[in-house]
């Protein structure tokens, strides 16, 4: 596990609240701790940024520095050399960039095309691509908040292989789900959609979010997740990881507590679906089971 950045308690004295730039790495299996020193150029300390290993790299885009200052630039470490460098980036025609941060992203790769570098990718020329697909592999972003205050919905894609790295614009299909930031995204390669969960959006009534939309790549559409049952737990700055066909969701804050000690499992795996299913209805029990519209499900279990 890698951690990057972040910011430190409230210093009464300076009055505000550090940020940083230290990169440490959690070895579980050994439960250590082990700080890093890279070299090369000096990222700026920052929180609240978007972060994503692809292939060799770790890369960083976007947050809040220590004078909350919106930051648009994007930094790659070399996870073999240990060492920074500023990655020069291409905005769309007609596009400037602009401060970003609480956003999401999350690498989309096939197998066969997996990067192992941030400018240099394998290719398999055997590899048949299908050209009525919109898929696109590259860094996915969706959502943040702008330097301008503006809560964004927009899905942005970069592209890397090529110097400088280029962004793109997405423009999806359907119904999008509201603006939002704070909330997580993960790439479901089975059903190859992303899944969104979460968030806040403060120009809302209900301004804490508990909602799950996929963005089905292939066809660029938008498909919200009809939740019954027991409702999922309106909260932001949650984490979610995918383990198997489960989206594992844990912690986060809500408006009137952070939320607590429960981890929530969402069951993608359209097979285990049907038989968590029919386990409920023999079982009679309360778990916290809800289904969705894809025929997913939520599982609350507690620690």
């Amino acid at each position: 596990i890698i951690i990057f950045g972040g910011a430190s308690k409230y210093n009464n004295v300076i009055k505000m609240r550090c940020c940083m730039n230290d990169v440490r790495i959690l070895k579980p299996k050994l439960n250590e701790w082990k700080y890093i020193k890279p070299i090369g150029d000096v990222i700026e300390a920052r929180r609240n940024h978007a972060c994503e290993i692809v292939g060799k790299s770790l890369i960083v885009h976007g947050g809040i520095n220590d004078h909350e200052h919106y930051l648009n630039d994007l930094w790659e470490l070399n996870l073999g050399t240990l060492k920074w460098q500023k990655c020069p980036t291409k905005e769309p025609d007609g596009q400037t960039s602009v401060g970003i941060a609480y956003h999401q992203c999350c690498s989309v790769f096939t197998k066969e095309n997996q990067p192992f570098s941030l400018f240099r990718t394998f290719k398999d020329t055997k590899l048949q691509i299908d050209k009525r697909s919109a898929f696109q592999e590259g860094v996915y972003f969706h959502g943040g908040k702008l330097e301008t205050g503006e809560i964004t919905d927009q899905v942005r894609l970069l592209r890397i292989g090529n110097i400088p790295i280029e962004w793109a614009v997405i423009e999806t299909k359907g119904s999008p789900p509201q603006p939002r930031y704070q909330h997580t995204m993960v790439y479901y390669e089975q059903l190859r959609s992303l899944v969104i969960y979460g968030g806040r959006n403060d120009e809302f009534r209900q301004p804490c979010l508990n909602d799950v939309w996929f963005l089905q790549l292939d066809t660029l559409t938008w498909l919200e997740a009809q939740i019954s049952g027991k409702q999922v737990t309106h909260r932001y700055a949650h984490s979610t990881v995918l383990m198997g066909s489960k989206l594992v969701i844990f912690g986060g804050i809500n408006f009137e507590h952070y939320a607590n000690a429960d981890v929530e499992f969402l069951e993608l795996d359209q097979q285990a679906v049907s038989k968590l299913q029919s386990n409920l209805a023999k079982k009679h029990d309360d778990q916290g089971i809800v289904t969705i519209e894809q025929g997913a499900l939520i599982e609350q279990r507690q620690l």
